[in-house]
């Protein structure tokens, strides 16, 4: 079992549900566009991204992500 001293600053042990067990993952933030362009005025459209949680489990490469959702 990796201990979290093992890990590197970007990594986190979860479950991998592909896997079926727990394995080391890295973690990253990727700021991304929430819209295609035709749904915003040109102005806006460079302000319409929004910030995702991207995790890989680094045994079999399966990515999984999380959009943070925003409430007004």
């Amino acid at each position: 079992m990796t201990s979290e001293r093992d890990l590197s600053r970007n990594e986190v042990v979860r479950r991998c549900e592909r896997c079926e067990t727990e394995t080391r993952h890295e973690v990253r933030i990727s700021i991304e566009r929430t819209t295609d362009g035709e749904d915003v005025a040109p102005q806006n459209e460079k302000y319409a991204r929004s910030p995702s949680r991207i995790t890989v489990c680094l045994a079999c490469g399966s990515e999984t992500r999380q959009r943070r959702v925003q409430h007004d």
